[in-house]
């Protein structure tokens, strides 16, 4: 009893004490992300201390960058610290038995050059739409694929790499193609001169060194007068790192790809200065038939600091040779089962359109029948099935594109991998059409922080490019195709060497012994020297108001020729094209065909200023730009100089044509997860070299400058576990330029090429994209994005005026050059209107596994508003069936002390899904691949459907394995 009595008084005593204990140590819970601003990278065992200054007590984030701290009821200082980083502090009020979120997001020296030098948008300040592909997500998912294609896991941007005829990959923003897509390599603008195009062969291998990849979707926040409609891709390099480190890396993947980098970083060095080195070799074969590709990369920065400035040398170049595609193919060309599969009628209906196909085009292939005999046969035949008597094959062609029917009878079947720039060469292969180039990129760059107010930072860089691609003399028609498919090299061999009936090729015009070649392989130079200067300057005059602004200046020559690449087996080839060249006979070496420079010059000026609230934000920004446009060509007779009176290569003279910039915007922060931001801009953009000089040396007719007009409104909400982004833009261009001129013949027998200023499109839609984290180890991130991208511009009397008299054009006939067509509300093409995508993501331990499916819809296929015209007006091209693609990236990391090993498996297409990357409407050139050669298509291939389209296939399952090794 006595024994009991005891017990209970301890009990007793103990939870007396215990919750006097319990009350006294109530607690709220803080906790946390701390992350990269730029890079949103999370900072591992990053500091956090709380307390009074000079506290020691504190604790270090996880692998993931979170920390969590139980602290009695009160206020209380945060202070963060991570080596490289600019420290920060934020007050937190913690009340017992709840829990605070406090999050960080740490800005380098880096951040602060990017912010200046290459406009990267930060949260909850820039008010703009952007999506940040961060390093993890490069090293996780990016495979053996170009670093572009990590673009399709963002809202509104379509990237490809199947479908680009210079072989390499090509991205759309918005529906806005390449050209209208800026891209920035560490605040330096990248895009052609001439033509506005990123050629992304040309930077392989930027993987390794990108700490942060940035697409800025709309104008975007650039100071410069850049060339953005549909966004802004800004990459920025690696800097200097805190710490000495090093990485080796091996990569294995389909068609025989292998690839080896390696990349050191000194670390901080004694007297301030450090180095980062990388290079990568990648030798790889490619998914069509017989494609190949060798990339070569080097990456070096040397940095030396000195007090409050900085001087960077940078050198980066990707020498690369590749097979290259040129031209679309017949979609049955590559499946007659996924042509088949195409249709949208029941099986009967199919068999009933084949019949009336197959019988008609009897008729149209016999030669016997005379004229009136064929018209009957069309019209007892059309009777038979109710179709118009009188109407040929309208009627059927019809229900040819209403039903996406494609009469697959006799036709071979090449294989989706089919690629007809190749043949067999006396027992070798030889390419139809290859590619050599590299453009290395050299940077010098002095960075001042000059005060706490005032950073300046100045840039010079120099690019030369120097290479191009083979094509055959002449592109490839009936007749040069070997029973294979592929070109008939081993024919024209046969012709520049044994010849024909009359013996071999001698012709004693040039020569009674040399062999006289009919069809050569050519290459197609395009070069270029590429000068810079960019100074860029930022104030902070004041906590609230910042002003920025600098000066552009850019150089640039293109020089384009073609030489003989390979007179395939003759011994010399005639051209003529040089008028001041009195030789006709060329070998291996000589320029034929052309020869010409294009001239860019560019001088611009840019201001910024921003003003920031305690809760808002907003800027204004103008940029005025000159540009100037001389074309000299070396072929056209040489002319006279009136004051010297030498003789000079002909030449345009100069035309410099102004532009500018005027852009806003305001971001509000609602509350401390939500914030709001709008921006609206006007861009007078001049136009590209192809727009304002021709062939000729003639400067173009009616050339304007293009029209933009665009306004964006988002929303974000960002509150674990979920961050959420929901925008919407609108951009009216006005004067938007076409592939290709206008071209005419005068009453004079001039050819006059000119511009169509009333060419206007209207994109307009909405994007989503969402991350949502479940557990700290189950992540879910998605995205959506709706376009309604159309035309809006149609002509019934335009009248082509003389820039100079104002008088009409005229045509042959002594008539006003009329020009009609109706593009109005016809959908623009070579991109999807709808994409869909939703990623998964798992990570414990060191293990990941990431599968995530992209779908793409409302896609239409490109082509010529000018088509557009008489029955045609206002037609919609053909739309391309709708295709998913799922992908899986998982990997392991072996974490020992001071080293690291990266294991990493990605699975692209993993259902090695069918689909179609893009497509050319009514396409003339397109091959049919009959059984029968002689056999020729017998309906209109002007027709808008799928038989009338030629097509890049995309491409099927493939797959990458990579070990890393870090130390």
């Amino acid at each position: 009893m006595i024994r009991i009595k005891s017990l209970a008084l301890y009990l007793f005593l103990g939870l007396l004490f215990g919750g006097i204990n319990v009350s006294l140590a109530q607690t709220g819970l803080v906790r946390g992300t701390i992350s990269d601003a730029a890079t949103g990278e999370p900072l591992i065992q990053a500091a956090v201390i709380y307390g009074a200054d000079g506290a020691s007590k504190g604790v270090l984030t996880d692998f993931d960058g979170v920390f969590s701290i139980e602290l009695t009821p009160g206020k209380y200082i945060l202070r963060v610290s991570y080596v490289g980083y600019e420290p920060m502090k934020k007050s937190v009020d913690v009340i017992a038995n709840t829990s605070r979120e406090v999050n960080f997001k740490m800005e380098t020296v880096l951040l602060q050059e990017a912010m200046v030098i290459a406009d990267i948008a930060i949260e909850r300040e820039t008010p703009v739409a952007f999506s940040n592909i961060k390093p993890i997500q490069i090293q996780e998912e990016l495979g053996s694929q170009p670093i572009p294609m990590l673009l399709n896991t963002t809202p509104g941007v379509y990237a490809t790499e199947g479908g680009s005829d210079n072989g390499g990959p090509s991205i759309t923003i918005r529906g806005f193609k390449q050209r209208n897509v800026s891209v920035l390599i560490d605040g330096i603008p990248v895009n052609d001169m001439e033509n506005g195009g990123v050629y992304w062969n040309n930077w392989f291998g930027l993987d390794l060194v990108t700490q942060t990849m940035q697409v800025q979707r709309g104008l975007g926040a650039s100071k410069l007068a850049l060339p953005a409609i549909g966004g802004t891709v800004n990459i920025i390099t690696v800097g200097i790192e805190n710490k000495k480190k090093t990485s080796v890396k091996q990569e294995l993947g389909s068609f025989g790809m292998t690839r080896t980098t390696i990349g050191h970083t000194s670390g901080r060095l004694d007297g301030g200065w450090g180095y980062t080195l990388a290079g990568s070799f990648k030798n790889s074969g490619g998914y069509s038939a017989k494609s190949y590709s060798k990339s070569w990369f080097y990456y070096g920065k040397v940095q030396k600091e000195i007090g409050s400035h900085i001087l960077s040398l940078t050198a980066t170049g990707a020498p690369s040779q590749n097979s290259a595609r040129g031209y679309k193919q017949r979609i049955a060309t590559h499946s007659v089962d996924y042509a088949r599969g195409l249709f949208t009628g029941t099986d009967a209906e199919y068999e009933s359109m084949t019949q009336y196909s197959q019988a008609y085009d009897a008729i149209f292939n016999d030669g016997t029948l005379s004229l009136a005999e064929e018209q009957a046969a069309f019209s007892q035949l059309n009777t038979q099935y109710g179709y118009n008597p009188n109407g040929n094959a309208s009627d059927f062609e019809n229900e040819m594109t209403s039903t996406n029917y494609i009469d697959t009878t006799g036709l071979r079947d090449m294989g989706l991998k089919y690629n007809v720039h190749w043949g067999e060469l006396n027992g070798s292969t030889l390419y139809e059409r290859q590619n050599t180039y590299h453009k290395p990129l050299f940077s010098l760059r002095h960075s001042w922080r000059a005060s706490d107010k005032l950073y300046v930072s100045t840039t010079a860089y120099a690019s030369y490019g120097h290479g191009g691609g083979t094509r055959l003399e002449n592109s490839l028609g009936s007749g040069d195709y070997s029973a294979d498919g592929q070109v008939d090299f081993q024919k024209f061999w046969n012709n520049n060497t044994i010849g024909g009936l009359f013996g071999p090729p001698i012709d004693p015009t040039y020569s009674t012994e040399l062999l006289k070649s009919s069809r050569i392989l050519r290459k197609l130079y395009n070069n270029h020297k590429w000068f810079g200067a960019l100074s860029t300057f930022r104030y902070e005059y004041s906590e609230k108001l910042v002003v920025s602004g600098g000066i552009d200046y850019r150089t640039y020559q293109g020089e384009h020729y073609s030489t003989v690449s390979d007179l395939i087996g003759g011994d010399y080839y005639v051209d003529v094209d040089d008028n001041n060249d009195s030789q006709p006979m060329h070998v291996v070496g000589d320029t034929i065909g052309y020869h010409n420079d294009g001239f860019v010059k560019w001088g611009g000026a840019f201001a910024l200023v921003e003003y920031k609230g305690p809760w808002y934000n907003y800027f204004i920004n103008v940029s005025a730009v000159k540009q100037g446009y001389k074309r000299v060509d070396y072929f056209k007779p040489k002319v006279e100089n009136i004051q010297t009176g030498e003789l000079e290569y002909a030449n345009s003279g100069w035309k410099w044509i102004p532009g500018y910039t005027i852009k806003g915007g305001g971001n509000v922060n609602i509350n401390e997860w939500t914030n709001a931001f709008m921006n609206l801009g006007y861009l007078n953009r001049t136009p590209a070299f192809s727009s304002v000089i021709d062939y000729d040396n003639k400067f173009i007719q009616n050339t304007q400058n293009e029209k933009i007009s665009s306004i964006e409104l988002g929303v974000k909400w960002s509150r674990s576990p979920l961050t959420l982004n929901l925008n919407g833009y609108y951009t009216d261009w006005q004067n938007r330029p076409l592939n290709s001129m206008l071209r005419f013949e005068t009453v004079d027998g001039d050819i006059v090429r000119a511009n169509i200023n009333s060419m206007s499109a209207l994109h307009k839609g909405g994007e989503i994209d969402f991350g949502y984290q479940v557990n700290r180890n189950l992540t879910i991130e998605g995205f959506a994005s709706y376009g309604d991208w159309r035309w809006t511009s149609s002509e019934d009397s335009l009248i082509l005026l003389d820039d100079e008299t104002f008088l009409p054009y005229v045509d042959w006939q002594g008539n006003p050059e009329i020009i009609s067509y109706n593009a109005a509300n016809v959908s623009v093409g070579d991109a999807p209107q709808t994409q869909i995508g939703v990623a998964v993501r798992y990570r414990k331990n060191g293990f990941y596994v990431k599968p995530r499916y992209t779908f793409f819809d409302r896609f239409y296929a490109d082509f010529d508003p000018f088509s557009l015209n008489g029955e045609n007006e206002g037609r919609q091209s053909w739309k391309l069936p709708a295709y998913g693609l799922l992908d899986l990236h998982m990997g392991y990391t072996l974490d020992m002390d001071e080293s690291q090993i990266d294991f990493r498996v990605s699975a692209f297409n993993i259902l090695n899904t069918i689909y179609l990357v893009n497509a050319q409407n009514n396409d003339p050139y397109g091959e049919w691949n009959f059984t029968d050669s002689n056999r020729t298509y017998a309906f209109t291939e002007n027709n808008f459907d799928a038989a009338s389209a030629s097509v890049f296939m995309g491409y099927g399952f493939r797959s990458n394995f990579s070990v890393r090794v870090r130390f």
